[in-house]
């Protein structure tokens, strides 16, 4: 985890406990929303909001293109993220 995220980055999560070690890396912030008490966090930082965006974004990359090169992924992510932001996506 430590290779991807840069430390100081707050790290939002559900209350599942495999990610109760974030909080013991130092350097790392989690913030934790439990929905099953209804807590799903301010609308900012919704981790149901995340996990939309990114169900949202693989359904449209699945259906736009076969394949995808690796060294060209975030090109391809940024891309299908300023589409759901910006236009009607129908896929």
């Amino acid at each position: 985890m430590t290779r991807y995220i840069k430390t100081e980055n707050i790290i939002i999560t559900d209350g599942w406990i495999g990610y109760s070690f974030i909080s013991s890396i130092p350097g790392y912030i989690r913030e934790m929303h439990i929905h099953g008490v209804g807590d799903f966090g301010l609308e900012s930082s919704s981790t149901s909001q995340k996990e939309s965006l990114w169900s949202q974004l693989k359904a449209l990359l699945k259906n736009l293109y076969y394949i995808i090169p690796h060294k060209n992924f975030i090109l391809y992510l940024r891309e299908a993220e300023w589409r759901i932001k910006n236009i009607l996506v129908c896929y």
